[in-house]
């Protein structure tokens, strides 16, 4: 004689809408995706065995990215169709709902494979979700004024009101791609138990935090920032401390998922404390389940001279070489006329790019524009639609504007190991080329030297070590033969580094070391 409550078994990634309404008039977000598990589900881009609840609690939200590439089209309009009808239903019944409605939606694969586009409603709340919010308000904030959105919320209703129509967020492609991307750092404990205020640093340089992502063009949007939660200033003589589980949110925004993910891991890396806890794999899941499959990897080479170390990866792409596949050769560029490494490219069949040097004593150009041969770089790169360019021998200093318009997406390999190189006088470190950088490292007598493949920021040199390859010093070396050696672990790094990039395995860049003075 008791009821039987059956439930119905759903099986697939969850997404999320936020519904900004009037109670008329609506607009809605970009779709995000969050990641609810404490620790990672994935490594090397492959799925782990599920863990038990108890070893991979679920909490609040550890991270989130939007829009989230696995909702198709016709699911989102599905999921906008519901939450407009909710909207309807609500005032239709004398109770009409103005503010922001949050939809949580299951895309089934047994329902989608019986009726494409079909959506399960997971939840209503009344409120921004969390993460969510973190990566969807500035996504939305790059298309209109988020407080015209809010303002027109709270006021009389009416359809035709400009922030309700059209749909103000769409996601175009090329220089109009934009993808947003949080990392939450918690408190030891969480999410069972509270932990001690535990003093945060923050390092530096700077953290990028352009406009707060939010740009009127130019590119000055890309880059990171720090959103605070469990954080309290002034407490026992620290200047900021933990104070809860979620302590904040390391925010990345970018041209890519990849490079939005890695800027937000770039952050993470700029925030300290005690016993942090974050996982290594957000976003991994949303590109595996990317609507219309993962597409290749899309790589783009600049240098100066012949880029020896990078010719072999170049061709195992090509020829599908076991790690190094779901990736293309989208250009090979360099910018002096007689570099040997645009001749070899053009023998291979690869596309490339002879590109301008830079005007000496040239006027600057305007803020936020590109000098004419960035300008020229920046094009190239973007009609190839490149993920990610690798400066192998590149003998120009990038400047921040471009920096910020490929943030996330640009690795550099210098020619020793760093940070320790910046210590070594003679001129081993930031900025330093070729010859010079191993004559620098047996000038200083150093025991090792190597390659350190690094992200690629505004100061040179100083952007987050992706990883690092060892190599010894010998007594009888020269800078020729020690360079000869180096060269072979700069192959063997650039290729691991590609895939820990193509598998959004940026969990290094958040535990590497500081590459400038602290």
């Amino acid at each position: 004689g008791e009821p039987l409550l059956i439930e119905e078994q759903l099986r697939g990634p969850e997404a999320s809408l936020f519904a900004f309404t009037d109670g008329v008039g609506v607009a809605f977000s970009p779709p995000a995706a969050d990641h609810k598990r404490l620790k990672d589900e994935h490594e090397g881009g492959v799925r782990l065995a599920p863990a038990a609840a108890a070893a991979n609690p679920n909490t609040g939200g550890m991270g989130a990215v939007c829009p989230a590439p696995f909702v198709a089209p016709a699911e989102q309009a599905e999921m906008e169709h519901l939450m407009a009808k909710t909207i309807a239903a609500l005032r239709a019944e004398g109770a009409p709902y103005r503010g922001v409605l949050y939809g949580g939606f299951m895309l089934d694969a047994d329902r989608a494979r019986a009726d494409p586009g079909r959506v399960a409603v997971l939840e209503f709340n009344c409120r921004l979700g969390d993460p969510e919010a973190q990566v969807v308000l500035p996504h939305m904030a790059r298309r209109l004024d988020l407080y015209e959105l809010f303002e027109a919320c709270a006021t009389d209703p009416g359809a035709d009101k400009p922030p309700f129509k059209p749909n103000p967020n769409p996601n175009g492609g090329g220089d109009d791609a934009y993808h947003t991307a949080c990392v939450v750092l918690a408190s030891e404990g969480y999410p069972s138990s509270s932990a001690p205020p535990r003093a945060i640093a923050l390092h530096a340089p700077a953290l990028p935090v352009p406009r707060n992502l939010n740009a009127n063009g130019g590119g000055g949007d890309m880059g990171g920032a720090v959103v605070y939660a469990g954080v309290q200033a002034n407490v026992g003589g620290q200047e900021l401390s933990t104070n809860g589980g979620r302590v904040l949110a390391c925010v990345g925004a970018a041209r890519s998922l990849r490079g939005a993910l890695a800027c937000a891991y770039m952050t993470a890396q700029r925030v300290r404390f005690d016993e942090r806890q974050f996982r290594g794999d957000i976003g991994v899941a949303a590109l595996l389940n990317a609507e219309g499959g993962e597409r290749p990897l899309r790589v783009a080479v600049l240098a100066s001279n012949r880029a020896q170390s990078v010719r072999q990866i170049l061709l195992g792409i090509r020829d599908g070489a076991p790690g190094l596949e779901r990736m293309e050769v989208a250009l090979v560029a360099a910018n002096r006329e007689a570099a040997p490494v645009l001749a070899w490219a053009q023998g291979e069949g690869f596309p490339t790019a002879q590109l301008p040097r830079r005007i000496k004593g040239a006027a600057p150009p305007p803020a936020g524009e590109l000098a004419g041969h960035e300008e020229e770089l920046h094009r190239a790169l973007a009609q190839r639609d490149v993920d990610v360019v690798l400066l192998v021998g590149f003998d120009t200093i990038l400047s921040a504007d471009l920096c910020s318009r490929w943030a996330g997406c640009i690795l550099n390999v210098h020619p020793a190991l760093l940070p320790e190189a910046n210590a070594i006088s003679g001129g081993a470190g930031a900025g330093a080329f070729d010859l010079k950088v191993h004559q620098a490292v047996l000038k200083g007598a150093a025991v090792s030297s190597g390659c350190t493949v690094h992200m690629v920021t505004a100061e040179p040199d100083a952007g987050p070590i992706l990883l690092r390859k060892e190599v010894p010093v010998l007594e009888a070396d020269t800078p020729e033969a020690l360079k000869h050696r180096v060269q072979a672990a700069e192959t063997l790094c650039l290729s691991d580094a590609l895939r820990r990039y193509r598998d959004a395995d940026f969990r290094g860049l958040a535990e590497s070391p500081f590459l400038m003075p602290q």
